[in-house]
């Protein structure tokens, strides 16, 4: 007996070919030396490490040190996990795509995919990259422990390659060290291409098919079951640049829903845009209703300008745009002369309490309204909540009175009337003209008969009083050019004069027109920091003159 190679050995079982008991003998003794790499050569290098991580100690991390070597082909890393401090069982399996020369020599981007994922291990372990680690010059895969309990794991590396036969040996396990890893903490298996359950010929990257001859059953063709005691949603995502959801809310408890309450069905688009990103139903290949980011809904149009916007094309057939019959009577008809939308009680007396006609006129309480908003009502006083509330967004506009009447607005009762109760701003004739309080003769924006209690007034000036200082201190004011300050002999001259300070009206002058508050308090502070100036001023005098 010898022992001989594959390609020898093959010469024994040709086809019409019976080996000879001396061949026979070469088989067996061959076969007994399988572990000969010059008889039988691998295609692929295999190691085998052990890995311990600590107990209790969280975020630690392991790096599979390569060495500065070149690959090419294909890289295997399979982790399998056990128990010890904590339930690890299971395997993880990453393909690592590979090559790349000594020294960080990268002529193929590494790429690498999960093909196993099974057991507790995932919630353990994750596998890292391959990356150059210039410190300590070799390539390195990190490896990281995501669970604070120590385990030990035993990791499997196979290479495969038709050509390299390097040695293996030199690949190791670095040092435990820490290292928190950010971002995705558990492994999935990823797929490059179809995925069929229930056929062989998946047509796209996820492909479920049902059993063949169920016949009139119902079937489920697919489900994605959360069955646990807990709150929250199941969310079924898909992903185009952007999201959007289908979620079923638990009906166990109510907590942590993104929306709705108990057991609620939600279909979810959060694009924030108000032209894209709508929530379409679709029959026959036709949109019939559209609901788009800003809310707005359409019914017969996919260009909804309100919360509700039902469209009927005027050439199809003429029938209601809408109608309403539960308990009650609403249509909106064809665009012609009579269009109108109106509010009907068929229960009893059969009168339209709200109509809109085709002119555009509204009536409340008639159906034959005779301007553009028309009331009419049998109280002489309406109830506690008013008889008209009129909101928008933007602007409102109120306007009473007619031929040789008052205008005005009048609190029920001995209520008091209230002016925008909720806390907005309130403009009174923001377009000219005055406003009176206690007069019927405004004279100014806003004329006041009476006393003004108030905790607070601001009033707004174009020039400040610093142009004093500015003129002192620096000889010229930007502010105020012309400001000449007075010397206390012409102040004096001025006040024996005039029985006032200058730029002061006089006693007359303000019982007759009043003051300028604003402008007042201007020149009572010019005269403040002049006094301030004028004290400054003897103060330096009297420090010259001796004791």
């Amino acid at each position: 007996m010898a022992k001989k190679t594959n390609t020898e050995l093959k010469e024994y079982f040709k086809a019409g070919k019976r080996p000879t008991e001396s061949q026979f003998g070469d088989f067996i003794d061959s076969f007994a030396n399988l572990e000969d790499q010059q008889l039988f050569p691998k295609n692929y290098l295999e190691k085998r490490l052990s890995l311990d991580f600590p107990h209790n100690v969280a975020d630690q991390a392991v790096d599979i040190l390569l060495g500065n070597r070149g690959m090419s082909g294909k890289l295997e890393i399979e982790i399998v996990g056990t128990w010890m401090y904590w339930n690890s069982v299971g395997n993880i399996k990453k393909l690592f795509q590979v090559g790349f020369n000594p020294d960080n020599g990268v002529w193929y981007t590494p790429t690498s995919r999960i093909v196993e994922a099974a057991g507790l291990i995932t919630n353990h372990i994750y596998i890292g990259d391959i990356v150059w680690d210039a410190a300590i010059n070799q390539y390195k895969i990190p490896i990281y422990h995501t669970h604070f309990s120590g385990n030990i794991y035993d990791v499997r590396i196979t290479y495969h390659c038709p050509f390299d036969t390097q040695d293996f040996s030199e690949v190791k396990l670095s040092d435990v060290y820490t290292n928190a890893l950010t971002g995705q903490r558990v492994h999935y298996i990823n797929y490059n291409y179809n995925l069929g359950v229930g056929t062989t010929l998946p047509e796209t990257s996820l492909h479920v098919k049902a059993p063949k001859d169920q016949g009139h059953s119902n079937v489920v063709g697919a489900m994605f079951d959360r069955n646990e005691a807990a709150g929250g949603s199941n969310i079924v995502q898909l992903k185009y640049h952007s999201t959007a959801d289908l979620e079923l809310n638990s009906f166990f408890t109510g907590t942590n829903f993104r929306y709705g309450s108990y057991g609620d069905f939600n279909i979810v688009n959060n694009i924030d845009d108000g032209t894209y990103g709508a929530i379409n139903m679709v029959t026959n290949k036709q949109t019939r209703l559209s609901i788009m980011p800003n809310g707005n809904m359409g019914i017969g149009t996919t260009l909804p300008e309100a919360k509700l916007h039902v469209f009927q094309n005027p050439s199809s057939d003429p029938i209601d745009a809408m109608t309403i019959d539960v308990g009650s009577f609403g249509t909106f008809q064809n665009a012609n002369k009579s269009h109108y939308f109106r509010v009907r009680d068929i229960g009893g007396n059969n009168n339209v309490p709200f109509i809109i006609k085709g002119s555009g006129n509204v009536g409340v309480g008639t159906e034959t309204p005779a301007a553009k908003m028309h009331l009419v009502s049998s109280y002489v006083f309406p109830d506690s909540e008013g008889t008209l509330i009129v909101g928008d967004t933007s602007q409102v506009n109120l306007r009473f009175g007619c031929a040789d009447r008052y205008s005005w607005m009048q609190g029920h009762g001995t209520s008091p009337l209230h002016i925008n109760p909720l806390g907005n701003n309130v403009i009174l004739n923001k377009d000219g003209g005055n406003v009176g309080i206690g007069t019927q003769n405004p004279d100014q924006k806003l004329t006041v008969k009476g006393k003004i209690h108030a905790e607070d007034v601001i009033v707004d000036m174009n020039i400040p009083a610093d142009y004093v200082f500015q003129k002192y201190f620096e000889g010229q004011s930007s502010i105020r050019p012309d400001y000449q300050m007075p010397t206390l002999k012409e102040l004096e001259s001025f006040v024996k004069e005039n029985k006032h300070l200058p730029e002061i009206p006089s006693g007359e002058a303000i019982v007759k027109d009043g003051v300028n508050l604003g402008d007042f308090q201007m020149k009572l502070l010019q005269k403040i920091e002049e006094l301030t100036l004028y004290i400054i001023a003897l103060k330096k005098e009297i420090d010259l003159k001796p004791n």
